[in-house]
């Protein structure tokens, strides 16, 4: 799978959009983007979009100084893990095209779920840059600050994104993650283990415990042992997190889960309808 555009960052003077289809792609790595977009001013907003107005312009070419802060960041750390392409919703996604956003929202799970690792950017708007980290004093008080895997989870789960509708299946679908925190910490998130860091190095690591992830873990490690009623008691987890985040659009509702859906429905082998399971009389209480 590759997204249907993809930005090329080969030449960092050059930045490009590429359309997928119409390019040889031989490293089909990329790196997608989970951000906020805050609110932007007219002028922030162009920079930071594509529309039908200036995709032209983006597929021949466009500079890296003319984005917003929290993009340049991201594709010099692309660019640090010597991956050439990069996937951000906002430019990768004609803004004002109905027709165009119909077809990529269908995708969104897949982008997230296939990407080599997701840089999950929990600041509060894109032109607040990412601070280095802290230096070791913190770090020492983060290793005698009490249960450090609480507070960890805490960052990841009461973050920013944390609080938006569509930012949930782009952390459960990605297979890995780089979140970046306001309290200058940065968190690596995969399957197996949670690692915390900063200037000083790594100061926390242990293996995953977020219950709403088991159903992920294991269908990728082994074969399936959960049974029907502990991966539908995954979904109610899952939902009650994602009822109290905010959309946009209330027409997201659907959307913005479809791709949870679409990854437990071969664990269930149960249709879906709306957001209920047919075997799942529970699911009609959201």
């Amino acid at each position: 799978f590759l997204p249907t555009r993809l930005i090329d960052l080969e030449n960092l003077d050059r930045l490009r959009l590429v359309v997928t289809a119409d390019t040889s792609i031989q490293d089909r790595r990329y790196i997608p983007l989970s951000h906020r977009w805050g609110t932007p001013e007219s002028a922030e907003r162009e920079a930071m979009t594509t529309t039908s107005e200036n995709l032209a312009r983006r597929l021949e070419g466009f500079g890296l100084s003319t984005l917003p802060a929290r993009y340049i960041e991201a594709i010099l750390i692309c660019r640090s893990m010597n991956v050439r392409y990069m996937w951000i919703d906002s430019l990768c996604i004609i803004q004002g095209s109905s027709e165009d956003w119909h077809s990529q929202c269908a995708q969104m799970g897949e982008v997230y779920e296939c990407g080599v690792f997701t840089i999950a950017s929990n600041l509060s708007d894109d032109n607040q840059p990412w601070l280095p980290p802290d230096p070791l004093p913190w770090a020492l008080r983060l290793w005698k600050g009490g249960p450090l895997k609480a507070w960890l989870l805490e960052l990841i789960t009461n973050s920013p994104l944390a609080s938006r509708g569509w930012c949930l299946q782009e952390r459960h679908l990605s297979p890995r993650i780089l979140h970046v925190h306001h309290r200058q910490v940065w968190v690596w998130e995969c399957n197996f283990r949670v690692r915390g860091a900063n200037s000083s190095g790594l100061v926390y690591s242990s293996d995953v415990t977020d219950d709403t992830l088991s159903w992920r873990k294991q269908n990728l490690t082994r074969p399936v042992s959960l049974s029907r009623d502990q991966l539908f008691d995954c979904w109610h987890k899952l939902v009650a997190d994602y009822t109290k985040r905010r959309l946009t659009n209330r027409s997201d509702r659907l959307p913005a889960i479809s791709g949870i859906e679409r990854r437990l429905q071969p664990l269930l082998s149960c249709a879906y309808h709306a957001g209920t399971w047919e075997s799942d009389i529970f699911g009609l209480l959201w």
